[in-house]
Parts: structure tokens; sequence; C-alpha cells
């Protein structure tokens, strides 16, 4: 029902004032008198607070408004689009300046942010923001906080796909949410899933870097051992040569192929928190990489083919297959999966015997990302559907009903089409441990892509899975899974020291094994370790990195993040309504800014002065000559 307040009425009489200033000369002149009486009478209702007489009026000239005064269809058209244009100047300049509505994609972000959550993304947290330009107009470094979520433009970094349509028209780069966990000058070492270093002052940072809040986040150095690769453009009898290594966006090591069995490699100078050339010996030096390892299982058959040994454990259920330590004087050529004949970094092999109790135990933390179950076919997740090229490379495994589906530590949810997650129902298979269940949805659960299925030692494409020692304890999925006095561990130990004896000056085996984190014996931290092997963050960059080691696509992608591409923070998560609602987990928020004050003052003021020139315009009499 339509409700003729004082406010609408007078909308609805300087607006057929307006309209009819326009046509009248196209009017009778009867007609013009017969309007011309109905604006007056109503402006007279108004003044007079003659509610009854006012809604007469109103009601009268609406009818001689659309009798007499309508738009036509060009008129409208105009209308429409000086409206859809004005908005989108509004949106093009509130989503960079003021704040702006996410919905996440993926799941970098696990378990902090899932896919399809909704977030509310203040883009005033560090500064105000360049409309339509990766800078801002002021950025306040002190407002930036390790461990903080960031929104930022992938705009001139190297990430794939950045390009994208916003309201369909307008062309604009992806936007990304991490985690900042370094900040410019930053040196920081990895070990045991945590982060440890020294800010540009030389001072400890490493509780800000682990926080108790973030206990449930754990990180690792790098996605693969080789980074991002980049070949010589030319090609020397079929050998794609040198090559160079890119971590963190950063040429860090190049193997030359002299031939096609001998490897030539040198580690490139790097950067120091002083600005000075630091040169690593070996590859694994950087950063704490030696402290982690990629890893996959293996039943006991695919073990005998694979390490080509008849001595098996009695009690092995299934081995891990441990990738370590990568260098460059074990190097070989083989071809990528790009098809290239090219040098490739070496690492060393260790098998971890794994009993029944160990799988429960991996089963029970077993985490996987969302996928898709259809006919018996396993898909990696995506809110826009099935892709129709990932069929001939789905993974099968069968009894379990169709659906979307999710482990988080251990536990199974089911998806709905709106993101909401629901723990699936005891009986359902997704609940019941099995050995072949565990090693599918170990090899399989990030990926979900047949080809990451174990079939030789040398598979190209391993799965997003990685181990690390913390307190002589061995961890998966972040979780301890192999106790440092478990009698599997004390025979892989020992073994790992077998080969190591038995290694050469020249091609020396260095076992996994848990180095201890980067503390003096006091308890205070290697100052001098993390100096020479840590991680330096450059000047005005930070680093940034997903919550969800196994899948992000971050710094140790795309490279340090530039100051200039950030943008903002998600500051609340407001779908669905789970334990997930309300605000993002991270340090304090400083929400009485600068930048904050200053943007929201000029919303306001605005606003104010929006509403003083319509209040005016409304209160302004109507006088015909």
């Amino acid at each position: 029902m339509f409700i003729y307040t004082k406010k609408k009425c007078q909308t609805i009489l300087h607006s057929t004032y307006a309209r009819f200033e326009k046509k009248k000369g196209s009017l009778s002149e009867s007609v013009k008198q017969e309007i011309k009486n109905g604006i007056l009478i109503l402006q007279a209702a108004i003044h007079d607070s003659d509610r009854p007489k006012m809604v007469e009026s109103a009601k009268t000239l609406q009818r001689l408004r659309k009798e007499h005064l309508s738009k036509t269809s060009i008129e409208l058209l105009l209308e429409y689009s000086v409206g859809i244009a004005v908005a989108l100047l509004i949106a093009v300049l509130v989503r960079p300046m003021v704040f702006e509505l996410y919905v996440v994609p993926t799941g970098s972000m696990r378990p902090t942010i899932l896919e399809q959550d909704r977030l509310f993304v203040s883009k005033t947290s560090y500064g105000i923001n360049i409309p339509l330009v990766p800078n801002q107009f002021y950025f306040d470094k002190d407002l930036v906080d390790r461990c903080d979520g960031v929104a930022f433009t992938g705009e001139n970094l190297d990430i794939p796909n950045v390009d994208v349509m916003n309201f369909y028209v307008l062309p604009g780069k992806k936007q990304l949410v991490k985690r900042l966990l370094g900040k410019p000058g930053d040196t920081l070492y990895f070990y045991g899933g945590q982060i440890y270093g020294f800010d540009i002052d030389g001072k400890d940072i490493s509780a800000e870097l682990q926080p108790e809040y973030l206990n449930y986040v754990t990180h690792v150095p790098f996605i693969t051992f080789e980074g991002k690769v980049r070949t010589a453009g030319s090609h020397t009898q079929g050998l794609s040569s040198p090559v160079v290594f890119v971590q963190y966006g950063m040429p860090v090591a190049e193997l030359d192929a002299i031939t096609s069995s001998m490897v030539h490699g040198r580690m490139l100078p790097q950067k120091g928190a002083d600005g000075s050339e630091r040169h690593f010996d070996h590859y694994y030096e950087m950063w704490g990489i030696a402290n982690y390892g990629m890893v996959r299982l293996l039943t006991p058959a695919q073990m005998k083919q694979f390490s080509r040994t008849s001595h098996l454990d009695s009690d092995a259920k299934a081995y891990l297959e441990i990738d370590h330590h990568p260098n460059l004087y074990s190097a070989t050529v083989n071809r990528d999966l790009k098809g290239r004949i090219r040098p490739q970094i070496g690492s060393f092999t260790s098998y971890l015997a794994l009993t029944d109790i160990h799988l429960q135990k991996l089963f029970s933390h077993m985490t996987t990302m969302r996928f898709i179950v259809k006919d018996g076919r396993f898909f990696q997740y995506s809110y826009e559907g099935i892709k129709k090229e990932y069929h001939r490379y789905s993974p099968s495994f069968k009894g379990i009903p169709d659906g979307t589906y999710e482990y988080a530590n251990g536990t199974a949810y089911e998806i709905s089409s709106l993101g909401n997650r629901s723990e699936v129902r005891h009986e359902h298979p997704l609940t019941k441990y099995s050995a072949e269940k565990t090693l599918f949805f170990f090899n399989l659960g990030i990926e979900m892509f047949s080809p990451f299925l174990p079939s030789s030692p040398e598979d190209l494409l391993r799965p997003s899975r990685y181990t690390f020692f913390k307190d002589g304890n061995l961890y998966l999925m972040g979780q301890e899974i192999v106790g440092k006095n478990d009698p599997q561990m004390v025979d892989f130990l020992q073994s790992e020291y077998a080969k190591q004896a038995a290694g050469t000056s020249s091609r020396p085996y260095l076992p996994f094994e848990d180095e201890g984190p980067p503390l003096l014996t006091n308890g205070k931290l290697d100052r001098e370790k993390i100096m020479k092997q840590g991680l330096v963050i450059p000047k005005d960059h930070y680093l940034a990195l997903g919550d969800n080691y196994e899948a992000s696509l971050d710094s140790r992608d795309f490279g340090f993040l530039p100051r200039t591409n950030i943008r903002g923070a998600p500051t609340f998560i407001f779908w669905p309504i789970s334990s997930r609602f309300g605000g993002f987990p991270g340090p304090s928020m400083h929400f009485f800014n600068l930048p904050r004050l200053l943007m929201w003052g000029i919303v306001v003021i605005a606003m104010i002065i929006y509403s003083y020139i319509s209040r005016k315009k409304l209160n302004k009499p109507i006088v015909f000559e």
C-alpha cells in the first residue's frame, strides 16, 4: 500500500513541476492550467499540513502527470543509463576507498575462511586508496600488524588469470585475502610449522608471529622445491638450459646442463637485511627449507616397487615417502610437465613405515579441500560447478554418495549449495576408517586429480602434502602423527644415519631429522643463524601467506606484496551464520585510525550536504509567472 507522507508529497510536487517546465511547450492551454492548479493546490495543502487534502491533491497530480507528462522511450532509456552510470561511479569510489563485500572463491585461507564465505572488507584499515590504481593517497605503515588479514589487488603480480570484469562491464583485477606475516626489513626463519625472526631493528618478533589465537595455523616456506622455473629462450641439442629457479619472486639458483648427464649449479646472491649480498652454500639452507619435506603415501606393494627393496616392515600398512633437502649437487636432467628436457633440482628420498595405528591417527586428523562426488567420481570443488575437462582425470572411490564434502581435522562435512556445512551422519561412509580410504584422501585430498596418484618414483606431480619435525615428533597436516619415541621413528632415524654414513664427500647424504628450532642453549633466538639463513622482506614490501599452506598461491608463488597493492583488511565474516561468524581472527584492529576517520568523515559530510540540498529544494516554494 502506497503511503503519502509529507516528504513523498513534496517529492511528487517538485518532480511534477520539473517535468511540467520541460514539457509545457507541447501542452494545450487548458491542460497547462489544470496542471498549474494541481501544483498550487498540493503546495498549499503541504504548507497548511492538511493531510486529507494533501493526499487527494498528490493523487490528482500523479494522474495528470501520467496522462500528460509521461516520458518517451528515449527519455526513459537515457534516464536509466544516467542512473546506472552514477551507480557505477559511486561503486568505483566506494569499493576501493570505503568498504567492499567479498565472496571467497577458494580455500586458501582455510580453516579461518572457507569457500563461499562472505566478508566485510574495510578499505580504510591502513590508508586512503586511489581508485582504479594500485596505490594510496595516504598509507600509515604503523597501522599494519603482523598476523593481520590483508586484502590486496593482484595487479602487476605474477598471478594467472588475474583479469576480472566488475559488474560485468568494468575491467579490473582479482582481489585477494591472505595473512600478513612479514613487514619490510623482517628476517624470518621457518621451523616446526612456525615462523621465527627479527624485525628491521633487531627485535625478536617470534611471539608476534606465533600468537595463541592462531595456534591452529602452521606455515611451510615453499610450495614446491623448484618454485617457478625460468628457462633459456634457446635450446642446445634439445636441452632447455640454463634454468633459473624463482622463490618468493626472487631468482635463487641456476642450473646449467653441460651434457645430458652433467649439470653445473650455483646459488644466486640475495639481499641481506642491511642491503649487503648474502651467499647460500646450499639450496636447502634457505629460510629453513631443510626442516620440511614433501610427502605422499605408498602401499607396501608400491614401496617394494619404488624403493627396489624386498625388506619390508611386517607391521607396515603403508609407507610415507619423504622428499627432502633439495640441492644442486644431485641435480638431474629430465623432462618436465611442459615437455621440456631441462636440469631439475635434486633431493633425497626417505621412507617411513606406518602401522595401522598411525593410519588411524592420520585419518582422525584428515584435512582436505572441498570435493564433489558424482556417480562415484571425485572432482575438485568449484562453486561454478564441475569443469568438463576434469572428467577424464577424476579419480574414483566406491561407496560414497553423491554430494559436496570436505574433511576438517578428521571431521567429515557435507556442504550445501549456499556454502553452509554440517557434519555427515555417523553411519556415513566418509566417517568409517580404512587404510585404503586414508591413502586415497591423503594423496588426492588437495588436488583431487588422478595424475597425483603414485605410479612411479619419477612421478612429476606430487600432492601438496608436507611434513616437518617439532620437538622430535613428526607432523602431517599440522598434527603430530609419529612420536619421537615411537619404534617406527627410532628405526627410521637409524636407517637415515646409516645412509648418511654410506655417503661420499662429493655426494653426501643428508638425513631427514629434527635439527631443532633456531634457538641457543639459553633459549634465545639464534641471531647469527637467522641473519645468515633467514628470508628477508624487502623495503616497501610485505610477506602475505595463506592460512592453508597446502593450497594457497601466496607470496611463495607470486612474490612479496608491494605496499601499493594493499587495499584494506577483512574485518568481519557475515555469512554463513556459524562458529566463524564475527570478527576476522587477528590482532586488535585500530578502529579509530586517521584514514578511517577521514574517509568516513568525508562520507558523512557528503550525506549531510546532499540531505541539506534536497531538503532546501523540497521546501522551496513554486511560483508561476
